[in-house]
């Protein structure tokens, strides 16, 4: 990437070849079959894991890598042109472990954190974690142990992951909020079947239910704020669906050198020039985005000013991927909607992108409010 010498040191160029590497020699070729047959892509994960690109934020207290928040939106975006379905099996843990890595006590990081860089695992996620008003889990105590109730739609990677971050309110006081790691093989955690998605096919999202599990002190993630793990959130949605607007760009620009009418190739004509253009110079934005909010949070860590860049970014990503796809579906013509090329794909993971969890519209919602009343 030409822009990428602007703000990548060495060590993140090299961590962008790896991942640009696994995805052009691993994920390409398989996407086809996940769009398909959509299951988890475990063996994938397992050979991502082996290079060192699943789990890539846990620290070296727990002899994993210490990467930070840019590292990991480098290799996001690498794994997500790939295929966002399967890259999602990487996107979720690496959300899931985030309160982890920032708030869990040393015992808590060697209990849950540390199995996931021995082993090829990963964690996942409910959707209530990002959005508050999503929570349906509630939890009485009684003596040392919690108990979690409830239906909780959303969860990510749900059924494949060692363990699951998610958000319980107490009910005895609505206001109270905590989260917890749920283990994967709690008593009384029930998964429905695997929720059938229009895009992105292989990432796992399944409604559980919560039937008294009983979890100690241990299992309960003390964060004082969620500062920096909503911001981080955000910017891996970005870059994700960045990745995806980057595939549909390619495909464009190599169908417009094949195609031709009027006796030359179609990518001669202004109208596409144009098209392809305005395409290119958007998903440069979207990156330029994401990358400053993760530097930014990465040198002197989360504050309002971030977040809002944060939810701009992925705001502006999520918008910006469906025009984009849209954009390339436009440049194939009658072939870009049928499944012989990949660009209907791409557009159907971009719809994916900009509706699920929270939304371009509800992220505006929020930076709104953060300008007018912080």
């Amino acid at each position: 990437m030409a822009t990428s010498g602007l703000f990548l040191s060495e060590e993140k160029e090299q961590f962008q070849k790896l991942a640009k590497d696994f995805s052009q020699g691993e994920i390409e070729s398989k996407s086809e079959h996940f769009d398909i047959k959509p299951e988890f892509p475990a063996s994938l994960v397992h050979k991502a894991w082996e290079l060192g690109l699943v789990n890539s934020m846990i620290g070296d207290d727990c002899d994993g890598l210490g990467l930070d928040t840019l590292d990991a939106c480098v290799i996001l975006e690498e794994l997500a042109a790939g295929c966002s379905g399967i890259a999602g099996a990487i996107e979720s843990s690496a959300i899931a472990v985030l309160p982890l890595v920032k708030y869990a006590s040393p015992e808590q990081k060697a209990k849950f954190l540390k199995p996931l860089v021995e082993s090829p695992l990963v964690a996942g996620y409910a959707a209530s974690f990002m959005q508050i008003e999503k929570i349906q889990l509630s939890f009485n105590k009684e003596g040392n142990e919690y108990i979690l109730n409830g239906r909780q739609p959303e969860i990510f990677n749900g059924g494949h992951a060692a363990w699951y971050l998610v958000c319980a309110r107490d009910a005895s006081s609505r206001d109270k909020t905590l989260l917890f790691v749920v283990p994967a093989d709690a008593p009384g955690l029930e998964f429905e079947d695997k929720l059938q998605l229009m895009g992105r096919k292989a990432l796992s999202v399944r409604n559980a239910n919560f039937n008294s599990i009983r979890l100690t002190e241990s299992n309960v993630i003390k964060a004082p704020s969620r500062s920096g793990i909503e911001s981080a959130a955000n910017l891996f949605l970005a870059i994700g669906a960045t990745g995806v607007a980057r595939s549909a760009l390619h495909l464009a620009i190599e169908y417009s050198k094949q195609r031709q009418t009027f006796g030359r190739p179609i990518a001669q004509h202004q109208a596409v020039n144009f098209m392809l253009a305005d395409m290119a110079k958007e998903i440069e934005t979207a990156r330029l985005l994401t990358w400053q909010a993760a530097s930014l949070l990465d040198k002197d860590g989360d504050s309002p000013v971030i977040k809002t860049k944060a939810l701009a970014a992925r705001a502006y990503a999520q918008d910006m991927v469906m025009k984009v796809t849209t954009d390339a579906v436009q440049v194939l013509g009658g072939y870009g909607y049928t499944r012989e090329y990949k660009v209907e794909k791409l557009m159907r993971d971009a719809k994916v992108y900009q509706v699920s969890g929270q939304s371009s519209s509800c992220a505006k919602v929020e930076i709104a409010k953060l300008l007018v009343y912080v």
